[in-house]
């Protein structure tokens, strides 16, 4: 049903393709992740070469994503016109905790005034228009050394945002590399808000 006891099941990856990419709705709703998913076979040294890209939509993520200790694998980018991340977007009050993401090649070469994002697990926050933003709150996550990423904006775990984040209990331990002197952080790549803020 979506609740917090009977949260919908990911275990596919295209299961986890229809909810990031196409599902519209989910706002307070609640999804498990209960499988690694495996988006591209990295057994092979030269993987890039023959993979799929993920998903280049416009799609928000808005509810509360549990990865339940799981691992995805195989993400893969290398566009100009696409914001890069296991989610392109999320915004106001979305929750994504416990999944690693390893073995990812990410790039995106797009250019600074089309706002170019990467992120593992986010390209980009929005939202941050909203008169009531809830921070969304990213935890117990990881990128290993096995994910390497690039991008105008490039973040170990967010490519870029607006708004405050809470980040906690996370890391990233791959390789980033900026295009044209953009912007890097281990976390969050860029992040732009309203100093006079409270």
């Amino acid at each position: 049903t979506g609740s917090k006891e009977d949260p919908f099941i990911i275990e596919t990856p295209e299961q986890m393709a229809k909810l990031v990419g196409f599902d519209t709705n989910t706002e307070g709703k609640y999804y498990k992740l209960v499988a690694d998913l495996k988006l591209n076979d990295t057994s092979k040294s030269d993987w890039e070469k023959t993979a799929r890209e993920w998903l280049s939509g416009t799609n928000e993520f808005a509810g509360h994503f549990n990865g339940n200790g799981y691992v995805v694998s195989g993400l893969y980018y290398n566009t100009s016109f696409a914001n890069a991340g296991l989610f392109q977007y999320i915004t106001s009050g979305t929750v994504i905790e416990k999944v690693g993401i390893t073995d990812a090649s990410i790039t995106n070469f797009g250019k600074k005034e089309n706002g170019a994002f990467a992120g593992s697990l986010v390209a980009m926050v929005t939202g941050w228009n909203l008169e009531e933003f809830i921070a969304p709150k990213i935890s117990e996550c990881f990128a290993d050394h096995t994910v390497k990423i690039k991008s105008y904006s490039t973040g170990g775990l967010i490519g870029g945002s607006g708004r405050y984040v809470h980040i906690e209990n996370c890391y990233f331990a791959g390789t980033l590399k900026s295009e044209s002197e953009g912007y890097i952080g281990q976390a969050i790549g860029d992040l732009w808000y309203d100093k006079n803020e409270s």
